[in-house]
């Protein structure tokens, strides 16, 4: 164009040009710039325009007017926190009674802030498909279609078994599988089998697994007692004729109590005698004094129920051990056996019973007890799951096994589900039996947040027990902990939180703090005026009132420990949060008698709350639990079946509520694939029953139980150690499961200081725990250095954080004068007062 060459372009801009960068917004914070420049983005793709970064210019007016204008607002200032701050009803919340400054206070060498356990709801948790199935039916209910004395079992045990057990009709599994385990001694039913035969048996916790094995082992013994060739005194002296392995002390104690009671029947009702009078039943588990096992084993003990490594132990190193007329081995909750180790230990029992077992012609000839008992030794395999490491065992120890699972649509088979040997049908129906819960079992899940955990834990508690209905039954409650430290804090804290007065709390703030109370610096240092005495006071009424109060504050915490040593002792406990409701512990770390006692105590009681481990997972038989909660999810899944089934036991209902944290909504999905249905309950519903009557106001209710129980753990050095303890052990916990569920459940997902929280602890312990170091010489007593350097070293790392607070507190904490006249109130000797001027003078010498 003619005039200057100037060519003016006023075309729109094409997709394919492009896009320039926006100038960056300047001052206030980077949050604030980053808010500004997606608030620009947004607007642009709601007008349906594409976002480009672009500075003003005269081409490019009209479609970048909003993101100049939204980049040249104001931005708020670092100091302006109320137009950072979001307006919710958290904020009104906070600006109440809690709101103002807060007083940081170092206490049990760290600053205590105490923080809210509620915050803003900003948290998107993803939504994870689930099944929803209906409560049904009892699945492991007794069948009302057959009776013990049709399925082939003796009269006179039926009937002690109906009035002493009130059982009176068989379950699915004990249907069908006690015909076979009885064998050629059925006198009842069609298809007898000729011989007796090894046995696989697959059935869902609390289906009676174990009457289904001791009811046909009971029964052919006292069908022998009419042999003439086998007197009492020979009975007896015949050795074991069966022996019960079970994984734990607990459910052997447990099976042997069983056993006890069966043996125990009265009076055959047609010849007047007692049949069961010569079967000694006996016990083999750690922590009980082996001499007395030896003496028991020494005179003949026919019935052996017995933990994998004391029975081996005894195989090995017993002499009067006789298991040449063994009949009977079962291998019961097989799963957990392996999943404990015990699988050297068990392939080295089987590799004796192997070499000794031999039906002896002494004992066999000249009767017929071969006719009742069978002719060779018959393995029975009981397992709630079939895992690859079962059916490994099941190929190894049994031989022709015949498989009989618990489901009505599953006939008893040959060969063992999942083998070779198996049909492909078969292999998926393992497959799907392989987790299976009953169907009148309610399954619920928890999404809660870390620091609300503790807070939804009491309020479940407290609501099952503060709405019971006076004729309904109290319930009975199962909490599942990760690890043993867990379950003794959590004990302690339900236990003994509440129960401090007013008195102590004003006057010490609860302990812990007096030993602060002087550093009121902010630098730490101690104002040295607190502990100053008047002039005029004269040398001989000098009475520092400090150090009797700490005198008086020691007889004080004596006092408390040794109740705490007493209460130790104690099967159960009664708190102040749950009031009048007993509470248990049980897990591995405690010692044998006090396991054993615990729970028994647990079985007899009407009703209370047992804190355990999974070792009160697998195969105990607790009577009347209503209600399991798994307060940290299980390491494997199948933990998860064996967890539910201590409740909805034998046809009754039951309820089973699982915590996750909303990192871990995933875990949902492995269940689902299980085929395991669960159904959602939110934490407000639950906070909500903390609520007083015809009030919605939880938030109060719940921070004051919150700070109750923080205030117990300042309350002694002791509780701290405690909280501090759980809290380490819950994470090493967390980063044992396996690498399956590591994206379900891994360590990087935590936020500390909210699990920290849900320990009552106002922040997250710094101090890691220190694995002990071994010693690199091998075979050499640790410290053996010279001069005693090496075992001064190794003491100094075999203390605990508990005996460091004791040496902290132990410390003199005033600073006495050197005088010419001593006050008879003085604490310590004459060395303890000689000065920094001696040392010297004494180096100076030197």
């Amino acid at each position: 164009m003619d005039g200057g060459g100037l060519v003016l372009n006023f075309a729109a801009p094409t997709s394919d040009a492009a896009p320039a960068r926006l100038a960056k917004p300047k001052g206030g914070r980077w949050k604030d710039r980053v808010k500004v420049v997606k608030s620009a983005k947004r607007k642009q793709e709601v007008a349906g325009r594409p976002y480009f970064n672009t500075p003003s210019s005269s081409t490019h007016t009209t479609t970048t007017t909003t993101s100049t204008s939204s980049a040249s607002e104001p931005l708020p200032s670092r100091n302006d926190q109320s137009s950072s701050r979001p307006n919710n009803n958290y904020d009104d919340y906070m600006a109440g009674e809690m709101a103002g400054p807060k007083e940081v206070k170092i206490m049990h060498g760290k600053s205590q802030v105490q923080s809210s356990i509620f915050s803003p709801d900003t948290e998107i948790i993803q939504k994870v498909k689930t099944i929803h199935r209906p409560v049904g039916k009892p699945s492991n209910a007794p069948l009302n279609t057959s009776t013990f004395t049709g399925i082939g079992l003796d009269e006179d045990l039926a009937k002690y078994m109906e009035s002493k057990l009130r059982v009176t009709m068989p379950t699915t599994i004990q249907q069908k599988a006690i015909p076979i385990l009885l064998g050629p001694t059925r006198k009842v039913g069609d298809n007898v089998p000729k011989t007796d035969t090894d046995v696989i048996i697959q059935a869902e916790t609390g289906s009676g697994k174990t009457l289904t094995y001791l009811l046909p082992i009971v029964n052919r013994l006292i069908e022998s007692e009419s042999s003439p060739a086998l007197d009492l005194e020979s009975k007896r002296s015949i050795g074991t004729l069966a022996i019960i392995m079970t994984p734990t002390r607990e459910l052997a104690k447990q099976i042997l109590q069983v056993l006890e009671t069966l043996l125990s029947m009265s009076a055959s009702s047609a010849t007047g005698k007692k049949r069961s009078h010569w079967i000694v039943p006996g016990i083999v588990i750690g922590g009980d004094k082996k001499k007395s096992e030896k003496a028991r084993l020494r005179k003949g003990v026919n019935i052996l129920v017995g933990t994998p490594g004391r029975l081996l132990d005894h195989l090995q190193n017993t002499k009067s051990f006789n298991v040449q007329s063994l009949r009977w081995l079962v291998l019961d909750e097989a799963d957990r056996l392996l999943e404990l180790g015990f699988e050297e230990s068990m392939a080295a029992i089987l590799k004796i019973l192997d070499a000794r077992v031999k039906i002896a012609a002494s004992v066999t000839s000249g009767n017929d007890t071969t006719k009742v008992w069978p002719q060779k030794r018959q393995t029975v395999l009981c397992s709630a799951t079939l895992t690859d490491e079962v059916q490994r065992l099941a190929g190894t120890s049994l031989v022709d096994p015949i498989y009989i699972s618990a489901k009505k649509s599953v006939d008893n088979a040959k060969g063992i589900p999942g083998s070779e040997l198996a049909t492909n049908e078969e292999k998926q129906e393992k497959q799907a039996q392989q987790f299976s819960t009953p169907e009148q079992l309610k399954q619920l899940y928890v999404i809660a947040q870390a620091k609300l955990r503790l807070v939804t834990l009491t309020a479940m508690l407290k609501s099952a027990f503060a709405n019971k209905d006076k004729n309904a039954k109290a319930p009975k409650m199962v909490v599942f902990f990760s690890s043993c430290d867990s379950v003794d804090f959590h004990y302690g804290l339900f236990a003994h939180a509440g129960k401090e007065t007013k008195k102590d709390s004003t006057q010490d703030e609860y302990f812990g703090q007096r030993y602060n109370d002087d550093y009121d610096n902010e630098d730490g240092e101690k104002d040295a005026g607190n502990d100053e005495i008047p002039d005029f006071v004269s040398a001989a009424n000098r009475v520092d009132v400090r150090a009797i109060t700490d005198e008086m504050y020691k007889a004080k915490r004596e006092t408390e420990r040794a109740k705490a040593k007493k209460a130790q002792a104690q099967l159960s406990l009664k708190g102040a949060i749950i009031p009048d409701v007993p509470l248990f512990r049980l897990h591995g770390n405690l010692a044998q008698g006090l396991r054993t006692d615990t729970y028994f105590e647990f079985c007899k009681a009407p009703s209370g709350v047992l804190f355990a481990t999974d070792v009160a997972a697998r195969g105990l038989d607790l009577p009347d639990v209503s209600h399991i909660i798994q307060y940290d999810p299980p390491s494997d899944l199948k933990d998860y079946v064996h967890r539910v089934g201590r409740t909805a036991r034998l046809g009754r209902d039951g309820e089973a509520v699982l915590f996750l944290l909303p990192s871990e909504v995933r875990y949902l999905e492995l269940l689902t694939a299980q085929g395991l249905p669960t159904q959602e309950v939110s934490v407000t519903s639950i906070l909500m029953k903390l609520a007083p009557p015809k009030s919605k106001e939880y938030q109060q209710p719940a921070t004051d139980i919150q700070n109750s129980f923080e205030r117990y753990n300042l309350h002694t050095p002791e509780n701290m150690a405690v909280a501090r303890g759980a809290f380490w052990a819950f994470v090493k916990a967390y980063a044992t499961h396996p690498s399956a569920e590591k994206h379900v459940f891994h360590i990087k997902n935590l936020h500390l200081g909210h699990i920290a929280k849900s320990f009552a602890l106002r922040e997250a312990p710094s101090d890691i725990p220190q694995p002990k170091k071994k010693n690199k010489a091998g075979g050499h007593r640790p410290g053996g250095g010279k001069n005693g350097e090496g075992e001064d070293e190794t003491r100094a790392n075999r203390k605990s954080q508990k005996e460091r607070e004791k040496e902290e507190r132990a410390k003199p904490k005033i600073v006495l004068k050197r005088k010419n006249d001593m006050s008879e109130f003085a604490v310590g000797d004459y060395k303890s007062l000689v000065g920094p001027m001696l040392k010297r003078k004494k180096k100076a010498g030197k």
